[in-house]
């Protein structure tokens, strides 16, 4: 998917309990997706109310790291996957994790999630797979009929592994 093709204009959406991923992932949706907003969470346990309100009220992709660990609470992102569902979004959802071996890219995809995104590897390489995951999931869409706001079932949009676009 080249850049062009991609559509402008989209909310995105991203919580990492880390500074430095927060910062690293800010920049390359900004810099690579030309996304009309993108909103950032994970400073504070607190910040999950507020991703889980923003990504319903106006979100087109959501990018949840997997282990959100805030000082005395531990969240899972695909937990907050499975209550984005169950609210009814039916954007990209996808899980960032420093752990993506085979069984647990299938956890994250049966958890409901669309894409797996590694936490390792070039930023350029992270960016084309969200960019091949929403264009996979709004064909699907498309082609299922789903109307924005309905509940949709996990797909496995992004199954492939690091090396293998």
């Amino acid at each position: 998917v080249s850049v062009d093709e991609f559509p402008e204009g989209l909310c995105i959406c991203c919580i990492d309990d880390s500074a430095s991923q927060r910062h690293v992932l800010d920049h390359a949706v900004r810099y690579h997706l030309r996304p009309r907003t993108v909103h950032i969470f994970g400073n504070t346990v607190d910040d999950v109310s507020a991703f889980i309100h923003a990504v319903l009220e106006e979100g087109d992709i959501a990018i949840l790291d997997q282990n959100l660990d805030f000082t005395g609470h531990h969240r899972l992102g695909t937990d907050l996957v499975a209550q984005l569902r169950a609210s009814g979004f039916t954007g990209l959802l996808c899980i960032r994790s420093g752990s993506s071996s085979p069984s647990d890219r299938q956890f994250y995809l049966n958890s409901g999630a669309d894409c797996v995104i590694p936490k390792e590897g070039k930023m350029t390489d992270i960016v084309r797979e969200i960019q091949q995951a929403y264009m996979a999931h709004e064909r699907r869409r498309a082609v299922d009929e789903i109307p924005r706001g309905s509940v949709r079932a996990p797909s496995d949009a992004c199954i492939q592994l690091p090396g293998q676009l």
